[in-house]
């Protein structure tokens, strides 16, 4: 067979008629490998029609469209479009000179950061192409670094009328020698608090008595050198007509079922006539234990025998009129117990000198709802040296006889503890203060 002889051609270059009408066109190439190795296909398509010309169109926009920013870090909003080749890639400047800046994808947004140093901050977008057509575009926007910042009120305060209240920023630059403080209700300026403060950083401001209730007020500072250097508070702080707060239990107390305890609080301001007081457990209402006390400050609460036990309670009060344009006046207290008995050694119970080998009365008393048996320790220096009895008969008293081989020494005390810990409580117990065990 003569291998030498083929049917297929060399490459050519091949010219499209000029009658070619316009419209999208494949073109399908098969190369022979060689004799007996078969042949591979490729195939791609082109466009017949006027080259594109027209350059992509675009925007940026910097911040919003805000004419002053505090900030080198801010936001482009950016659109991009071509309706011949489609948009290819996008890239940014800060001086409009493109050397090094390198094309990206398009965004919609993109973070970007300003160059740096006070004034007027210029910010390039150029958009290309798939045919290479190049269009840039360009926002702009002030840098004044300087900046005033509202620390207090800064929402969630609620501050009685009559009352004197620090108002507090913090200047970031030279924002001026004075400050405009503003008083905004609802974004409406009610009350220029100070035409020219001396910006030191705070103020103090006696709230007119007369100022009306509200929970939607805030503070703005302001340059008087600068407007559109201001500040105002995050979010809302209220004027109201007094301020209550709890004081007794206010953390950590224990108060037996069965006893009768003093519920206290202040009411300061413009105090209203009625408190409701609440038993709270676990952030949930369990009781009302009052629906209308008088506001005289103290209030005693007869807890239920039956009031179970735990150690998440916490007492709620609050004013039963909410004042015209305010809010009611509340405060919890912190958490306290609710526990079945509460117990107190009496003997020994500080400066006592015991001898080994004699026989003395431990004592105690238990209150509530005593369970049946106590444990008896004996500490040194606060560390279990001895159970004197795991289970005695909580009869508040019990005979100790101390080894004439005790340890001699000035820190021992004595801890009696209930053997039962009542559900959702903790177990009774305390501790003596120091005696001593002497030869």
């Amino acid at each position: 067979m003569d291998t030498d002889v083929y049917w297929w051609e060399k490459p050519k270059t091949y010219r499209l008629p000029e009658d070619t009408l316009n419209g999208t066109y494949t073109v399908r190439m098969e190369v022979n490998t060689g004799p007996y190795q078969g042949t591979l296909r490729e195939e791609d398509f082109f466009g017949v029609g006027p080259p594109d010309e027209t350059p992509p169109t675009g925007t940026v926009v910097i911040n919003d469209d805000d004419t002053y920013t505090n900030s080198v870090h801010v936001e482009l909003d950016l659109t991009y479009s071509d309706a011949t080749s489609g948009v290819d890639k996008v890239r940014y400047s800060n001086d409009g000179v493109w050397d090094t800046e390198p094309w990206e994808s398009p965004l919609d947004t993109k973070a970007w950061d300003l160059a740096s140093g006070d004034g007027l901050k210029t910010v390039y977008y150029e958009v290309r192409d798939n045919a290479l057509n190049t269009a840039t575009f360009q926002d702009t926007i002030i840098l004044d670094a300087r900046a005033l910042t509202v620390t207090s009120p800064n929402g969630g305060e609620g501050w009685v009328g009559g009352t004197t209240h620090t108002l507090t920023w913090a200047s970031t630059g030279s924002p001026g020698a004075y400050v405009k403080i503003e008083l905004l209700k609802a974004g409406v300026v009610k009350k220029v608090i100070s035409s020219k403060a001396a910006n030191t950083g705070s103020y103090s401001w006696v709230i007119p008595s007369t100022q009306a209730l509200g929970a939607d007020y805030k503070i703005r500072i302001t340059s008087t050198t600068n407007k559109a250097i201001t500040d105002s508070s995050d979010a809302y702080f209220a004027i109201i007509a007094e301020e209550l707060t709890v004081t007794s239990p206010n953390g950590g107390e224990g108060w037996v079922g069965g006893t009768t305890h003093a519920v206290n609080w202040t009411s300061t301001g413009n105090p209203l006539a009625k408190v409701k007081i609440e038993l709270v457990k676990a952030g949930v209402v369990k009781k009302v234990i009052s629906s209308s006390a008088v506001n005289s400050g103290s209030f005693n609460w007869a807890i239920p025998a039956t009031q179970a036990l735990g150690a998440d309670y916490r007492i709620r009060i609050t004013s039963t009129t909410k004042p015209a344009g305010g809010s009611a006046a509340t405060d919890s207290s912190d958490a306290f117990s609710v526990i079945a008995e509460v117990v107190v050694v009496t003997s020994p119970n500080g400066g006592e000198s015991w001898i080994g080998g004699t026989t003395h009365a431990i004592t105690w008393t238990s209150t509530g709802n005593p369970l049946a048996k106590v444990k008896i320790e004996l500490l040194k220096a606060g560390v279990v040296k001895k159970v004197i009895s795991s289970s005695a008969v909580n009869s508040c008293s019990f005979n100790w006889a101390i080894p004439a081989t005790q340890a001699l020494g000035a820190d021992y005390s004595v801890r009696i503890t209930s053997t039962t810990k009542p559900a959702g409580g903790s177990a009774a117990t305390d501790s003596s203060d120091a005696f001593s065990v002497i030869p």
